[in-house]
């Protein structure tokens, strides 16, 4: 009986595993992250050239790419936290929408404690999302019914 148990505790831990390598493949790509100077909301020359190379990458790995996930950031205790988080977003979503002309963007903005942020919360970060099928590994989703 106990080696039965075992046997089955090890095929759901197995299970479990190839779930979970499964859904780290199929994981949208890593952050771009674009840091701003303390208390700004400006992209310099250097941002945005960060920002359209970033982009051209995604477009050449993922030619069918066609959303991006766009958070902007301060810390809770900067003057006008929200405002600037939101600031933040809105400018790097507005070079984002001008350098890849056509992408669903979903923005947001953030306010965090200093401690739970890297960069002093001085950032606004995006992440592409490939369509599925694009993505190696990934099981295929059918968008057709089979009779």
């Amino acid at each position: 009986m106990k080696a039965r148990r075992r046997t089955g505790l090890v095929l759901l831990v197995l299970a479990s595993l190839n779930i979970c390598a499964t859904a780290q493949e199929c994981r949208r790509w890593a952050s771009t992250v674009v840091v701003f100077a303390e208390g700004s909301s400006v992209l310099d020359r250097d941002q945005i050239a960060l920002i359209a190379n970033r982009l051209d990458y995604f477009r050449r790995l993922y030619p069918d790419l066609d959303s991006v996930d766009l958070e902007g950031v301060a810390r809770d205790n900067a003057p006008g936290a929200k405002q600037l988080a939101q600031r933040r977003a809105a400018a790097t979503a507005h070079a984002v929408r001008t350098l890849f002309d056509g992408v669903k963007l979903h923005v947001s903005s953030h306010v965090y404690p200093p401690d739970w942020i890297d960069r002093g919360g001085n950032y606004a970060a995006f992440d592409a999302i490939p369509p599925r099928q694009d993505l190696p590994g990934c099981p295929k989703v059918s968008t057709t019914e089979e009779p």
